[in-house]
Protein backbone atom coordinates (compact mmCIF):
# COMPACT_ATOMS: atom_id res chain seq x y z
CA UNK A 1 0.00 0.00 0.00
CA UNK A 2 1.38 3.81 -0.53
CA UNK A 3 -0.15 6.38 1.54
CA UNK A 4 0.59 9.70 0.16
CA UNK A 5 -2.15 12.10 2.10
CA UNK A 6 -3.76 11.30 4.82
CA UNK A 7 -4.45 7.72 6.33
CA UNK A 8 -7.03 4.90 5.38
CA UNK A 9 -10.51 5.90 6.79
CA UNK A 10 -12.25 3.63 9.32
CA UNK A 11 -14.49 0.87 7.87
CA UNK A 12 -12.57 0.49 5.04
CA UNK A 13 -12.25 -3.31 3.25
CA UNK A 14 -8.40 -2.73 2.66
CA UNK A 15 -7.09 -4.94 -0.71
CA UNK A 16 -3.75 -3.98 -0.61
CA UNK A 17 -3.49 -1.98 -3.06
CA UNK A 18 -5.35 1.04 -2.49
CA UNK A 19 -3.41 4.51 -2.70
CA UNK A 20 -4.64 7.58 -1.55
CA UNK A 21 -3.81 10.79 -3.04
CA UNK A 22 -3.40 9.70 -6.06
CA UNK A 23 -2.28 11.70 -9.28
CA UNK A 24 -5.48 13.56 -10.37
CA UNK A 25 -7.08 14.65 -14.21
CA UNK A 26 -6.73 18.57 -12.97
CA UNK A 27 -3.46 18.12 -11.29
CA UNK A 28 -3.97 18.24 -7.82
CA UNK A 29 -3.56 15.96 -4.90
CA UNK A 30 -7.03 13.69 -5.60
CA UNK A 31 -8.25 11.15 -3.33
CA UNK A 32 -8.38 7.37 -3.03
CA UNK A 33 -8.00 5.83 -6.21
CA UNK A 34 -9.03 2.08 -7.73
CA UNK A 35 -7.12 -0.71 -6.86
CA UNK A 36 -4.33 -1.86 -9.26
CA UNK A 37 -4.56 -3.56 -12.75
CA UNK A 38 -4.51 -6.94 -12.67
CA UNK A 39 -3.92 -10.22 -14.81
CA UNK A 40 -1.61 -8.40 -17.23
CA UNK A 41 -0.52 -10.31 -20.12
CA UNK A 42 2.44 -9.50 -23.07
CA UNK A 43 2.70 -10.53 -26.48
CA UNK A 44 5.78 -10.18 -28.08
CA UNK A 45 6.91 -9.16 -31.64
CA UNK A 46 9.82 -7.96 -33.78
CA UNK A 47 8.75 -4.86 -33.54
CA UNK A 48 5.40 -4.85 -31.87
CA UNK A 49 4.15 -5.64 -28.19
CA UNK A 50 0.45 -6.85 -27.23
CA UNK A 51 -1.33 -5.45 -23.69
CA UNK A 52 -4.48 -6.95 -22.09
CA UNK A 53 -5.16 -6.66 -18.34
CA UNK A 54 -8.31 -6.77 -16.21
CA UNK A 55 -9.50 -3.68 -14.38
CA UNK A 56 -9.91 -3.29 -11.25
CA UNK A 57 -13.52 -3.72 -9.16
CA UNK A 58 -14.59 -1.00 -7.24
CA UNK A 59 -13.65 -0.47 -3.60
CA UNK A 60 -16.22 -1.14 -1.16
CA UNK A 61 -16.68 -0.69 3.01
CA UNK A 62 -17.72 -3.03 4.86
CA UNK A 63 -21.03 -2.08 4.63
CA UNK A 64 -20.48 -3.22 0.53
CA UNK A 65 -21.18 0.69 -0.13
CA UNK A 66 -19.14 2.15 -3.66
CA UNK A 67 -16.03 3.71 -1.80
CA UNK A 68 -13.90 4.09 -4.73
CA UNK A 69 -15.58 3.38 -8.57
CA UNK A 70 -13.74 2.61 -11.15
CA UNK A 71 -14.44 4.95 -14.62
CA UNK A 72 -11.63 4.07 -17.10
CA UNK A 73 -7.56 2.69 -17.70
CA UNK A 74 -5.78 4.64 -19.65
CA UNK A 75 -2.54 3.08 -21.82
CA UNK A 76 0.40 5.34 -22.30
CA UNK A 77 4.32 5.17 -22.90
CA UNK A 78 8.07 6.17 -23.16
CA UNK A 79 9.63 5.50 -25.73
CA UNK A 80 12.87 5.76 -23.66
CA UNK A 81 12.06 2.91 -21.48
CA UNK A 82 12.20 5.08 -17.87
CA UNK A 83 9.45 4.43 -15.47
CA UNK A 84 6.16 6.51 -15.96
CA UNK A 85 5.73 9.21 -13.27
CA UNK A 86 1.93 9.70 -13.98
CA UNK A 87 -1.06 9.98 -16.32
CA UNK A 88 0.40 12.80 -18.47
CA UNK A 89 4.09 11.19 -18.65
CA UNK A 90 4.39 9.92 -21.53
CA UNK A 91 2.42 9.32 -25.33
CA UNK A 92 -1.50 7.84 -24.79
CA UNK A 93 -2.10 4.69 -26.84
CA UNK A 94 -5.64 4.88 -25.63
CA UNK A 95 -8.38 5.33 -22.75
CA UNK A 96 -11.17 2.66 -22.45
CA UNK A 97 -14.01 3.26 -19.95
CA UNK A 98 -15.68 -0.31 -20.75
CA UNK A 99 -14.45 -2.22 -18.09
CA UNK A 100 -12.52 -5.23 -18.98
CA UNK A 101 -12.55 -4.59 -22.90
CA UNK A 102 -8.84 -5.79 -22.69
CA UNK A 103 -8.65 -8.54 -20.81
CA UNK A 104 -9.09 -11.25 -23.46
CA UNK A 105 -8.03 -9.02 -26.81
CA UNK A 106 -4.33 -7.77 -26.30
CA UNK A 107 -3.67 -4.28 -27.40
CA UNK A 108 -1.38 -4.33 -29.97
CA UNK A 109 1.20 -1.50 -30.18
CA UNK A 110 3.33 -1.96 -34.17
CA UNK A 111 5.89 -0.32 -35.63
CA UNK A 112 8.20 -0.54 -32.68
CA UNK A 113 12.20 -0.21 -32.61
CA UNK A 114 13.50 -3.85 -32.18
CA UNK A 115 15.10 -3.98 -29.13
CA UNK A 116 14.17 -0.66 -27.63
CA UNK A 117 12.73 -1.01 -24.15
CA UNK A 118 9.43 0.61 -23.71
CA UNK A 119 7.60 1.51 -20.52
CA UNK A 120 3.76 0.72 -20.70
CA UNK A 121 2.09 2.93 -18.09
CA UNK A 122 -1.72 1.01 -17.34
CA UNK A 123 -3.50 3.65 -15.03
CA UNK A 124 -6.71 3.21 -13.57
CA UNK A 125 -8.73 6.14 -12.54
CA UNK A 126 -12.22 7.12 -10.54
CA UNK A 127 -15.00 8.58 -11.29
CA UNK A 128 -13.51 11.37 -9.29
CA UNK A 129 -10.63 11.58 -11.89
CA UNK A 130 -8.06 10.08 -9.28
CA UNK A 131 -5.38 8.45 -11.29
CA UNK A 132 -3.84 5.20 -9.73
CA UNK A 133 -0.07 5.50 -11.12
CA UNK A 134 1.27 3.09 -8.64
CA UNK A 135 4.70 1.29 -10.02
CA UNK A 136 2.79 -1.55 -10.11
CA UNK A 137 0.78 -0.65 -13.13
CA UNK A 138 4.22 -0.10 -14.82
CA UNK A 139 5.85 -2.20 -17.22
CA UNK A 140 9.20 -2.21 -18.93
CA UNK A 141 9.76 -4.51 -21.90
CA UNK A 142 11.40 -4.46 -25.59
CA UNK A 143 10.08 -6.02 -28.76
CA UNK A 144 12.52 -8.74 -30.09
CA UNK A 145 13.06 -11.60 -32.04
CA UNK A 146 11.37 -14.70 -29.91
CA UNK A 147 12.91 -17.35 -32.04
CA UNK A 148 14.54 -20.59 -30.30
CA UNK A 149 17.19 -21.12 -32.55
CA UNK A 150 17.98 -17.79 -33.94
CA UNK A 151 17.64 -14.72 -31.28
CA UNK A 152 20.86 -12.80 -29.86
CA UNK A 153 22.00 -14.06 -26.73
CA UNK A 154 20.56 -11.05 -25.33
CA UNK A 155 17.25 -11.79 -26.45
CA UNK A 156 17.43 -15.44 -25.76
CA UNK A 157 17.90 -14.13 -21.97
CA UNK A 158 15.05 -11.02 -22.61
CA UNK A 159 12.68 -13.97 -23.21
CA UNK A 160 13.49 -16.07 -20.16
CA UNK A 161 13.27 -13.13 -17.67
CA UNK A 162 10.06 -12.07 -19.18
CA UNK A 163 8.75 -15.65 -18.27
CA UNK A 164 10.07 -15.89 -15.09
CA UNK A 165 8.43 -12.31 -14.58
CA UNK A 166 4.70 -13.98 -15.41
CA UNK A 167 4.56 -11.57 -18.98
CA UNK A 168 4.79 -14.47 -20.87
CA UNK A 169 4.71 -17.98 -21.27
CA UNK A 170 7.92 -19.26 -23.13
CA UNK A 171 5.24 -21.97 -24.71
CA UNK A 172 3.55 -19.09 -26.45
CA UNK A 173 6.55 -18.46 -28.26
CA UNK A 174 8.99 -22.01 -27.98
CA UNK A 175 8.35 -25.64 -28.87
CA UNK A 176 9.40 -28.88 -27.42
CA UNK A 177 11.97 -30.26 -30.35
CA UNK A 178 13.38 -26.61 -31.13
CA UNK A 179 16.70 -26.60 -31.31
CA UNK A 180 19.66 -24.13 -30.32
CA UNK A 181 23.43 -24.38 -30.84
CA UNK A 182 25.43 -23.55 -28.16
CA UNK A 183 29.42 -23.22 -27.74
CA UNK A 184 30.94 -25.91 -25.46
CA UNK A 185 34.55 -24.75 -23.92
CA UNK A 186 36.98 -27.63 -23.62
CA UNK A 187 36.77 -29.71 -20.41
CA UNK A 188 39.18 -31.18 -18.04
CA UNK A 189 38.42 -34.94 -16.76
CA UNK A 190 37.69 -33.54 -13.36
CA UNK A 191 35.73 -35.85 -10.64
CA UNK A 192 34.92 -38.79 -12.41
CA UNK A 193 34.40 -37.38 -15.64
CA UNK A 194 36.74 -37.30 -19.06
CA UNK A 195 38.38 -34.69 -21.05
CA UNK A 196 36.44 -32.85 -24.00
CA UNK A 197 37.64 -30.72 -26.63
CA UNK A 198 35.85 -27.48 -27.58
CA UNK A 199 32.45 -27.85 -29.68
CA UNK A 200 29.57 -26.86 -30.97
CA UNK A 201 26.57 -28.58 -29.61
CA UNK A 202 23.13 -28.67 -30.77
CA UNK A 203 20.34 -28.47 -27.64
CA UNK A 204 16.90 -29.49 -27.96
CA UNK A 205 13.66 -28.57 -25.77
CA UNK A 206 13.05 -31.83 -24.52
CA UNK A 207 10.04 -30.40 -22.36
CA UNK A 208 8.78 -26.93 -21.39
CA UNK A 209 7.04 -25.34 -17.74
CA UNK A 210 8.25 -29.61 -16.78
CA UNK A 211 10.87 -29.84 -13.90
CA UNK A 212 10.45 -28.80 -10.65
CA UNK A 213 12.29 -25.67 -9.57
CA UNK A 214 14.23 -26.30 -6.18
CA UNK A 215 12.85 -22.36 -5.24
CA UNK A 216 10.11 -20.43 -6.90
CA UNK A 217 11.61 -17.97 -9.19
CA UNK A 218 9.59 -14.67 -9.80
CA UNK A 219 5.96 -16.67 -10.41
CA UNK A 220 7.14 -19.63 -11.64
CA UNK A 221 7.47 -22.78 -9.66
CA UNK A 222 8.69 -24.93 -12.87
CA UNK A 223 11.50 -24.49 -14.97
CA UNK A 224 10.59 -22.64 -17.96
CA UNK A 225 12.87 -25.36 -20.77
CA UNK A 226 14.33 -28.46 -20.24
CA UNK A 227 17.32 -28.88 -22.78
CA UNK A 228 19.63 -32.01 -23.23
CA UNK A 229 22.29 -32.52 -26.05
CA UNK A 230 20.48 -33.66 -29.30
CA UNK A 231 23.76 -35.95 -29.30
CA UNK A 232 25.96 -37.29 -27.52
CA UNK A 233 30.04 -35.44 -26.13
CA UNK A 234 32.33 -36.53 -28.48
CA UNK A 235 33.95 -38.73 -25.87
CA UNK A 236 32.55 -41.79 -24.19
CA UNK A 237 32.90 -41.89 -20.61
CA UNK A 238 32.16 -43.96 -17.59
CA UNK A 239 28.75 -43.35 -15.52
CA UNK A 240 30.76 -44.01 -12.29
CA UNK A 241 34.05 -44.12 -11.29
CA UNK A 242 33.55 -46.24 -8.66
CA UNK A 243 31.71 -49.89 -8.77
CA UNK A 244 28.83 -49.04 -6.71
CA UNK A 245 25.69 -47.08 -7.96
CA UNK A 246 26.64 -43.35 -6.72
CA UNK A 247 28.96 -44.95 -4.25
CA UNK A 248 26.73 -44.39 -1.57
CA UNK A 249 23.77 -46.27 -3.86
CA UNK A 250 22.69 -43.46 -5.01
CA UNK A 251 23.02 -40.45 -7.28
CA UNK A 252 23.36 -37.74 -5.15
CA UNK A 253 27.31 -39.45 -4.63
CA UNK A 254 27.86 -40.25 -8.34
CA UNK A 255 30.72 -38.70 -9.35
CA UNK A 256 29.41 -38.08 -12.66
CA UNK A 257 26.91 -35.89 -10.81
CA UNK A 258 29.62 -34.05 -9.62
CA UNK A 259 31.48 -33.24 -12.99
CA UNK A 260 28.34 -32.38 -14.68
CA UNK A 261 27.32 -29.83 -12.07
CA UNK A 262 31.32 -28.25 -12.30
CA UNK A 263 33.04 -29.35 -14.99
CA UNK A 264 30.11 -29.35 -17.83
CA UNK A 265 28.53 -26.31 -16.71
CA UNK A 266 31.21 -24.20 -16.20
CA UNK A 267 32.04 -25.09 -20.11
CA UNK A 268 28.24 -23.52 -21.22
CA UNK A 269 28.50 -20.27 -23.16
CA UNK A 270 28.46 -17.20 -20.58
CA UNK A 271 25.47 -16.27 -21.23
CA UNK A 272 23.92 -19.55 -20.11
CA UNK A 273 25.31 -20.31 -17.30
CA UNK A 274 23.55 -17.07 -15.31
CA UNK A 275 20.15 -18.92 -16.77
CA UNK A 276 20.79 -22.46 -15.31
CA UNK A 277 17.84 -23.11 -13.00
CA UNK A 278 18.61 -25.58 -9.84
CA UNK A 279 15.73 -28.25 -10.22
CA UNK A 280 14.85 -31.16 -7.80
CA UNK A 281 15.93 -34.27 -9.45
CA UNK A 282 14.07 -37.46 -7.87
CA UNK A 283 15.95 -40.65 -7.10
CA UNK A 284 15.36 -44.30 -6.26
CA UNK A 285 17.15 -45.07 -3.04
CA UNK A 286 18.79 -48.13 -4.29
CA UNK A 287 19.01 -50.64 -7.51
CA UNK A 288 16.62 -53.38 -5.92
CA UNK A 289 13.14 -51.90 -4.74
CA UNK A 290 10.95 -49.44 -5.67
CA UNK A 291 11.68 -46.89 -3.03
CA UNK A 292 12.40 -43.17 -3.15
CA UNK A 293 15.75 -42.42 -2.67
CA UNK A 294 16.97 -38.65 -1.51
CA UNK A 295 16.16 -35.95 -3.59
CA UNK A 296 19.14 -33.61 -5.75
CA UNK A 297 18.98 -30.10 -6.49
CA UNK A 298 20.68 -30.43 -10.02
CA UNK A 299 21.47 -27.78 -12.46
CA UNK A 300 23.19 -30.41 -14.92
CA UNK A 301 22.12 -33.77 -14.70
CA UNK A 302 21.29 -37.09 -16.96
CA UNK A 303 17.44 -37.94 -17.33
CA UNK A 304 16.27 -41.11 -16.03
CA UNK A 305 14.45 -44.17 -17.31
CA UNK A 306 11.10 -42.94 -16.63
CA UNK A 307 12.11 -39.43 -17.73
CA UNK A 308 13.32 -41.20 -21.51
CA UNK A 309 10.55 -44.00 -21.56
CA UNK A 310 7.92 -43.12 -19.35
CA UNK A 311 6.02 -46.09 -17.65
CA UNK A 312 6.52 -48.55 -20.15
CA UNK A 313 8.28 -51.55 -18.26
CA UNK A 314 11.77 -52.67 -17.89
CA UNK A 315 12.34 -56.15 -16.45
CA UNK A 316 16.17 -54.36 -14.92
CA UNK A 317 14.55 -51.60 -13.75
CA UNK A 318 12.69 -51.19 -10.57
CA UNK A 319 11.11 -47.69 -10.46
CA UNK A 320 8.53 -45.67 -11.56
CA UNK A 321 7.64 -42.10 -12.79
CA UNK A 322 6.06 -40.83 -9.39
CA UNK A 323 9.81 -42.19 -7.83
CA UNK A 324 12.10 -40.86 -10.58
CA UNK A 325 10.04 -37.95 -12.59
CA UNK A 326 7.50 -37.88 -15.45
CA UNK A 327 8.59 -38.27 -19.07
CA UNK A 328 9.95 -35.67 -21.00
CA UNK A 329 7.56 -35.16 -24.12
CA UNK A 330 10.20 -34.80 -26.68
CA UNK A 331 11.33 -39.01 -26.09
CA UNK A 332 7.98 -40.22 -27.50
CA UNK A 333 9.68 -43.04 -29.58
CA UNK A 334 12.16 -44.89 -30.07
CA UNK A 335 13.67 -42.90 -33.19
CA UNK A 336 13.57 -39.21 -30.78
CA UNK A 337 15.76 -40.88 -28.70
CA UNK A 338 18.68 -42.72 -30.62
CA UNK A 339 21.92 -40.30 -30.12
CA UNK A 340 25.12 -39.65 -32.39
CA UNK A 341 28.54 -39.02 -31.68
CA UNK A 342 28.95 -35.11 -31.77
CA UNK A 343 30.79 -33.65 -34.90
CA UNK A 344 31.19 -29.82 -33.88
CA UNK A 345 27.52 -29.31 -33.77
CA UNK A 346 26.68 -32.05 -36.39
CA UNK A 347 25.44 -35.68 -36.10
CA UNK A 348 28.19 -38.21 -36.49
CA UNK A 349 27.38 -41.59 -38.78
CA UNK A 350 27.01 -44.16 -35.66
CA UNK A 351 24.65 -43.94 -32.82
CA UNK A 352 26.05 -44.53 -29.86
CA UNK A 353 24.82 -46.22 -26.20
CA UNK A 354 24.51 -43.01 -23.74
CA UNK A 355 23.97 -43.24 -20.08
CA UNK A 356 21.33 -42.27 -17.69
CA UNK A 357 21.11 -41.72 -14.30
CA UNK A 358 18.71 -44.91 -12.99
CA UNK A 359 20.12 -48.10 -11.47
CA UNK A 360 19.33 -51.10 -12.93
CA UNK A 361 18.13 -54.21 -10.52
CA UNK A 362 20.60 -56.91 -12.39
CA UNK A 363 22.90 -55.77 -10.05
CA UNK A 364 24.56 -52.44 -7.85
CA UNK A 365 27.07 -52.01 -10.31
CA UNK A 366 25.24 -51.58 -13.02
CA UNK A 367 23.34 -48.53 -14.47
CA UNK A 368 20.60 -48.02 -17.27
CA UNK A 369 21.51 -46.65 -20.41
CA UNK A 370 19.83 -46.12 -23.63
CA UNK A 371 20.77 -48.76 -26.73
CA UNK A 372 22.20 -47.77 -30.19
CA UNK A 373 17.78 -48.20 -31.39
CA UNK A 374 16.76 -45.83 -28.63
CA UNK A 375 15.89 -49.15 -26.48
CA UNK A 376 17.33 -49.35 -22.93
CA UNK A 377 19.30 -51.89 -21.32
CA UNK A 378 22.31 -51.64 -18.90
CA UNK A 379 25.94 -51.92 -18.49
CA UNK A 380 28.51 -51.35 -15.96
CA UNK A 381 28.90 -48.15 -14.40
CA UNK A 382 32.27 -48.27 -15.22
CA UNK A 383 32.22 -49.04 -18.86
CA UNK A 384 32.85 -46.51 -21.24
CA UNK A 385 29.58 -44.91 -23.10
CA UNK A 386 28.29 -41.69 -24.28
CA UNK A 387 27.29 -39.07 -21.97
CA UNK A 388 24.33 -36.53 -23.20
CA UNK A 389 23.68 -33.70 -19.96
CA UNK A 390 20.35 -32.08 -19.51
CA UNK A 391 19.73 -28.89 -17.99
CA UNK A 392 17.22 -26.27 -17.75
CA UNK A 393 16.48 -22.81 -17.90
Amino acid sequence: MIVKNGEIPSGIAYNGDIIFGGSSGGGGTGGITPRNVKNVGIKLGVDSIGIKWSDPDDTLDHEGNTYCKWQGTKLLYRDDGELLLDQDDGEEILTSEVKDEHSTNYVMIENLVPDNPYCFGIFPYSVDGNYNVNESNCITIAPTVTDFGNSTDEQFTAILEAHYKGLIDVADYWNVGDTRVMHLNAMSSGTGGEAHVAQDMTMVIVAINHDDLAEQVGVRTKSAVTLQCREALGKNGSAESGQNYGGTGQWSGSTRRTWLNNTFAGALPTYVQPLLKTVVKKNLANHTNNTAGEDTNDKIFLPSYPEMFGSAGYSYYKGSQALEGNQYPYYNSNARRIKYYNKNGSAGTSACIYWLRSPSSHSSVFWIFVATGGTVSYGSSTDSYGVAPAFCL
